[in-house]
């Protein structure tokens, strides 16, 4: 009888300490928009969110939403952002290409300002060097900074060059979702 008590006494206290959750519907207007489509978290804590409707970022007290009337965006729908070891915030659009946003500086990269081989980016990762890594509908995509490296059917195996997800693991492996359901591995 004691272990049963003792059992439902440590239940109850860490059904207690659940915490609470808070959810941010169509109503909540600081959003630029309830549809989010990317999360990632900046050297200062700052919280970035990429909607339908372009960026919110939240610091901990107040908001601040940029999108395409209000700033540089070239496209208000974001699908993706990260955040390199520079604390330099790398955001793709659906529509619109690349874009870098540094100390509010921002630089857009399309397809004349660089070799993107499409505006169209689905997804954006950081390899162990702060390598830029970006998925496209017309193939993948490295940039050092300074150069950039597209990896497409014409100059690799790839057997599809539209890509949705892109993500490196702990051991420097490049793994990717592409069209068809397709799975790709890369330890180049």
């Amino acid at each position: 009888m004691k272990k049963v008590l003792i059992l439902l006494i440590v239940g109850i206290n860490i059904w207690a300490q659940a915490g609470e959750w808070t959810f941010y519907t169509a109503e909540y207007k600081d959003l630029p928009n309830h549809m989010v489509n990317a999360i990632a978290i900046d050297s200062l804590g700052n919280k970035w969110f990429g909607t339908n409707n372009g960026i919110g970022i939240f610091n901990g007290n107040k908001w601040i939403q940029f999108n395409k009337n209000n700033s540089v965006l070239p496209d208000s729908v974001i699908t993706s952002i990260i955040v390199d070891s520079n604390n330099v915030k790398w955001i793709a659009t659906r529509l619109g290409g690349l874009v870098r946003y540094d100390n509010n500086v921002w630089t857009i990269f399309d397809t004349i300002k660089s070799i993107i081989p499409d505006v169209r980016i689905s997804s954006l990762t950081i390899d162990q060097n702060n390598n830029l890594w970006l998925s496209t509908y017309s193939g993948l995509v490295k940039f050092d900074g300074s150069n950039w490296k597209v990896f497409d059917k014409s100059n690799s195996n790839l057997i599809s060059e539209r890509f949705y997800k892109i993500r490196f693991d702990e051991n420097g492996i490049l793994w990717g979702v592409g069209s068809e359901g397709m799975l790709i591995k890369y330890d180049g």
